[in-house]
């Protein structure tokens, strides 16, 4: 029931935003996009992926559960094709599963390590949303919360007691809270790895930037530099967006502000265009990460049956 009011509440976001604009417009700017500039940011995208596994490997070696290169990305890439189908991107948590697979004794830590990637994650998005909102409207203060959120991340990520309380208040959570604690401060006590990974989270959101930017460029966007720096910086925001758990996998918020942000540089219609070109950095990942996805939730729930009994 909630799938479909997701799905309903996206196609609701998008009948809005459609009505408002011309279609066959979007239609034709779709149809113009440049096929060379779009594969490369679709490599570009794909080897982002495999960045991400690399932090993925870094991570479990650190936190004290070692994921080798291969199945870290065996990890990454079936996440991503839960994340086709899952709101903000949850699926990424999930990966915590093949960290503890031979162990389930294990998976409280795993998960921690899941959950620590994920804020690192977050944190970095809505401090680089905050940035931009802050220089641009900086009387309406919409940047605030964001950037409260993207240092409380920072925070979390390095002081463990800020979770271990709301962790330890349920029963449920509090093996989660005692090994978010161990894995806080095994991380902690290396920080050449830590920062190695805190790195790599902001060379990946760059990373992701620039991809976006050949999206928008393959749909026949340009201007000179400090065109592309806005434009930039005005990208997280879509990406908050679309993190709002609403809504089918972003489907339709994330549309909405990114014609809202970038529409009177590019043009509405075209920048409608690049909110359905989005689509295409869940579902290319997505198809990549399908065939893994059996193994993936067989071990989730081998992992659930265990704990069942």
């Amino acid at each position: 029931m909630k799938r479909l009011v997701s799905v309903l509440v996206s196609l609701a976001f998008l009948a809005v935003v459609y009505s408002l604009l011309d279609v066959d417009a979007i239609i034709g700017a779709l149809r113009r996009t440049d096929p060379g500039m779009l594969g490369l940011s679709l490599i570009l995208l794909v080897g982002l992926i495999f960045v991400s596994a690399l932090r993925l490997s870094i991570l479990s070696r650190t936190g004290g559960l070692p994921l080798g290169r291969r199945k870290a990305i065996q990890a990454t890439f079936a996440a991503n094709a839960l994340n086709m189908f899952l709101p903000g991107k949850l699926g990424d948590i999930l990966k915590a599963s093949l960290m503890a697979e031979d162990d389930s004794a294990q998976l409280a830590k795993a998960t921690s390590l899941g959950i620590w990637e994920k804020i690192s994650d977050l944190a970095a998005l809505f401090l680089m949303a905050s940035v931009p909102l802050a220089l641009t409207s900086p009387s309406s203060w919409a940047w605030l919360p964001l950037g409260l959120l993207g240092l409380c991340g920072l925070a979390a990520l390095l002081a463990p007691r800020i979770l271990q309380l709301p962790f330890g208040a349920l029963r449920a959570t509090r093996p989660l809270a005692r090994d978010w604690g161990a894995v806080v401060r095994s991380l902690r006590s290396r920080p050449g790895s830590l920062t190695l990974c805190l790195a790599l989270t902001a060379l990946l959101w760059l990373g992701h930037l620039v991809q976006i930017s050949l999206m928008a460029a393959s749909l026949g966007v340009s201007g000179d530099v400090s065109f592309w720096a806005h434009f930039m910086a005005l990208m997280p925001i879509a990406i908050v967006a679309g993190l709002i758990p609403l809504t089918f996998a972003g489907v339709g918020t994330r549309d909405a502000a990114i014609v809202m942000l970038i529409g009177a540089q590019a043009g509405p219609e075209t920048a409608a265009a690049l909110g359905v070109l989005f689509w295409l950095r869940y579902l290319v990942p997505g198809l990549i990460g399908s065939p893994l996805l059996p193994r993936f939730l067989r071990t989730a729930a081998a992992h659930r049956a265990r704990f069942a009994k």
